[in-house]
């Protein structure tokens, strides 16, 4: 009985290092939001860095244009925030490699474009979408919208007002 209870917390024990190990390649996360038309959060950009003794998210957001009234609504700030919450996060971008492909690859001339970005320095895949939320049940990019909302949550702005 012991035998069968050390080998089942074995496997169970093996299996979650697997997953951790996958996780601890990432150390990058990236979501780049681009509108064509937009002057407020014309450009948007979230990093997330996984360092040694902590993890830092950089927000930008750039306006259309460097006119005098919209120079109020730039944004550059850095924080930290918890690395089980980065853990959270590879997890979920780890899932992106699901999308189909097919039906999401649309384009169009107006509307935004959404990039997803992890991996290492100097290694990663990227996925970017035109409009995501155009058609998004039939594009099956619910799962890349959701991700999207949650990494602009992670940089510290509302999704209403970005996507």
């Amino acid at each position: 009985m012991k035998t069968k209870l050390l080998i089942l917390f074995l496997i169970f024990y093996s299996g979650m290092s697997f997953g951790q190990q996958t996780n601890d390649k990432i150390d990058y996360i990236g979501f780049k939001f681009y509108h064509s038309l937009r002057f407020v959060n014309h450009e948007v950009s979230i990093e997330i860095i996984k360092r040694k003794s902590e993890v830092v998210v950089k927000t930008t957001s750039t306006p259309m244009n460097n006119d005098k009234e919209w120079e109020n609504t730039k944004i550059d700030t850095s924080f930290t925030i918890d690395k089980s919450k980065f853990i959270e996060l590879t997890n979920k971008v780890s899932e992106l490699n699901k999308i189909n492909l097919n039906k999401a690859m649309i384009g169009g001339l107006d509307g935004t474009l959404c990039t997803i970005e992890f991996g290492t320095y100097g290694s990663t895949v990227s996925y970017k979408f035109w409009t995501p939320d155009c058609d998004t049940k039939e594009r099956e990019l619910s799962y890349f919208l959701n991700l999207c909302k949650i990494l602009i949550e992670t940089g510290g702005l509302e999704p209403k007002e970005i996507l």
